[in-house]
């Protein structure tokens, strides 16, 4: 009896040929094992970085009550720039931080600590949370500083000469965009801070030389007589 022939069945799907020979197929396997290895180990690279910025982040944070610490700064001047969720920044803070670091060698360790805390570069917020004037004030802040905590600073030519660019700064202080005002804050710290009025005489000099107007001009017409008196603070000096 003649044995039945199945019948064609068009669904049957016959495998391609790839073409690849066991050398091309061994090479494969190697690169998606090297693949997979790669991202496996940056998975674990950023799952340990993680953890050790959170780790170096805590510790700097359980630091930041000790008042006047690093840390404790750092933390103020982030505040400040969170400003409660308000908006803008909270200039006076930012200044009072900048008054309270006691020498350029603190400020590094509070560029440091605010790095480890916030894991932001602190200059970089500074120069946008401030106004150009505002940063500038700053500047000047820390410049009047010494190198180290402890030393004792002359009040010179040199020291004189940061306090008139405090003030002129003050002065000319921009509100928004291009509209002029004046920083009667900055001014008052600034003010407060020359503790002669032998050292008020340098700041004058080095003012009229930077500038080439007198600074009691300037703040004359700023503040006017609504203002507070800053004739009366100088004279209230030794």
């Amino acid at each position: 009896m003649a044995q039945a022939i199945a019948p064609y069945n068009s669904s049957v799907i016959i495998p391609a040929k790839t073409g690849l020979n066991d050398t091309d197929k061994t090479l494969i396997r190697i690169g998606a094992y090297t693949v997979g290895s790669a991202l496996l180990g940056w998975g674990i690279f950023i799952g340990v970085r993680t953890i050790i910025r959170h780790y170096v982040a805590n510790k700097s944070e359980s630091k930041s009550l000790n008042d006047g610490s690093a840390e404790n700064l750092a933390k103020r001047l982030k505040m400040a720039f969170d400003n409660n969720g308000l908006w803008g920044t909270d200039v006076e803070q930012v200044r009072s931080v900048f008054m309270d670091i006691p020498s350029k060698a603190a400020f590094k360790s509070v560029c440091d600590e605010y790095k480890r805390q916030v894991h932001k570069n602190m200059i970089t917020d500074l120069t946008s949370e401030l106004t150009d004037g505002e940063y500038y004030e700053m500047q000047n802040i820390l410049a009047a500083k010494p190198d180290k905590t402890g030393q004792q600073k002359s009040f010179d030519e040199s020291e004189a000469a940061t306090y008139a660019k405090r003030l002129n700064a003050a002065v000319n202080y921009k509100v928004v965009g291009f509209i002029p005002g004046t920083d009667e804050d900055a001014i008052r710290q600034a003010l407060t801070e020359i503790p002669t009025k032998a050292a008020w005489e340098l700041v004058r000099s080095a003012y009229l030389k930077l500038y080439g107007v007198s600074v009691d001009d300037d703040l004359d017409g700023d503040l006017g007589v609504f203002d507070f008196s800053w004739r009366d603070m100088i004279q209230a000096k030794p």
